[in-house]
């Protein structure tokens, strides 16, 4: 698993961001614009939205590339009651809830909330999607 993680520090809330988990989806960039400008220097400015606000958008980014950590020692971002999972149509696979992705000899990769797993094969970063799926035009029976 390829990862490189940025942090973006503001005065009530910090933004990481795992590089090699995203896959663009821009969730982040179409909720708080203000925040997540990729024409910017910082992308990422956490002081442009309240801590609510920055976590509402980021639990909208469905590969977990996205995280807050909330300088009032509330908890950032709540583990969801089920563990669910979408096929995306042509893409792949979301999951949300309490995760642990473990290896064959039980090392545990990833624990998260939110993961996006590679369906095309297609993926520098298996078992994550890298958004390959576009650039080979994987399409699903």
């Amino acid at each position: 698993m390829k990862s490189k993680i940025l942090h973006y520090s503001g005065e009530k809330a910090a933004v990481s961001y795992d590089v090699g988990r995203c896959i663009h989806a821009a969730e982040c960039v179409h909720g708080l614009p203000d925040v997540f400008d990729p024409g910017r220097k910082p992308w990422i400015d956490p002081d442009r939205a309240e801590a609510e606000q920055l976590l509402q958008v980021i639990m909208r980014c469905p590969t977990g590339a996205l995280h807050l950590e909330r300088s009032d020692d509330e908890h950032a971002e709540p583990t969801p009651g089920r563990n669910t999972a979408i096929v995306e149509r042509n893409g792949p696979v979301y999951l949300r809830g309490d995760l642990e992705i473990v290896t064959g000899q039980g090392e545990v990769l990833l624990k998260d909330t939110r993961i996006a797993l590679c369906r095309c094969g297609a993926s520098e970063n298996k078992p994550f999607c890298d958004g390959s799926h576009v650039r080979v035009g994987f399409k699903e029976d």
